[in-house]
């Protein structure tokens, strides 16, 4: 498969949260996936952090994982609503060439900010505990962690239900995200009131949809149930090639 190149970005953001966020998108496709940790998540390893995935409608569904396979990983699957006016965010526990099964211990929310707008789906999630997961684990007050993602392009989805099939990605690979990059702010929605308008080589665009705030204790659109995804053949480069803003690192 084509290795994906990830172009990185610092946002700083002049608000009341104050937040860092770390932006990463591949070069391949109009997709950004954003990181904020809070400080005090930075320092105890554990906590809430906030993500977010954006890409435009065009594609049927897009996904980021925690991990460097997919066997064990921490996966969040986001696609257009029943109304296409939101988002379904759904996770899944990796399960190698098996159908990743919706994980109804994953505490997230997705938060104002999140929906449809001119053509672009959002999610911006705050996960509690994706610090510890059945699969693993992962420690925020490290300096570098390992991420999956995948998509395929398509017809919207627009749909609210959890068990939704998908069909197998288009492309996929892993990356490896500095966490330093993402460090700092409050426990607070980082994505409300900031552009997110940090220079990829990738197009890229993010938009504010309705607000979504529907706590979940394994999903979001308001409603909640198990889900199968086709990611069997997803596969990652052993070797991942990363581009800073000012820096390419081999």
């Amino acid at each position: 498969m084509k290795h994906a190149i990830f172009a990185t970005a610092v946002l700083s953001i002049g608000s009341t949260v104050h937040a860092a966020i770390s932006k990463t998108c591949p070069e391949e496709a109009d997709v950004c996936y954003l990181l904020s940790i809070p400080n005090s998540t930075a320092s105890s390893g554990a906590g809430d952090i906030y993500f977010q995935l954006s890409a435009p409608t065009s594609y049927q569904w897009v996904a980021l994982g925690q991990g460097s396979l997919m066997a064990g990983s921490n996966i969040f699957v986001m696609y257009t609503s029943a109304d296409g006016n939101n988002v379904t965010v759904s996770p899944r526990l990796g399960l190698g060439y098996r159908q990743p099964l919706h994980d109804t211990a994953a505490h997230i929310t997705v938060l104002e900010g999140s929906g449809v707008s001119d053509g672009v789906m959002t999610a911006n999630v705050r996960c509690s505990n994706c610090d510890s997961w059945s699969g693993g684990g992962m420690n925020f007050a490290g300096t570098s962690s390992h991420w999956i993602h995948a998509y395929k392009r398509g017809a919207p989805l627009n749909s609210d239900n959890l068990a939704q099939n998908v069909q197998q990605h288009d492309q996929s690979d892993s990356f490896i995200w500095d966490l330093t990059q993402a460090r700092g702010g409050a426990v607070a929605n980082p994505f409300v009131g900031s552009a997110s308008s940090a220079v990829c080589p990738a197009p890229s665009t993010t938009a504010s949809g309705g607000p979504s705030s529907s706590p979940s204790s394994g999903g979001a659109t308001g409603s909640s149930s198990s889900a199968n995804v086709d990611f069997y053949s997803l596969s990652y480069s052993k070797k991942q090639r990363m581009l800073n803003a000012h820096a390419v690192f081999a």
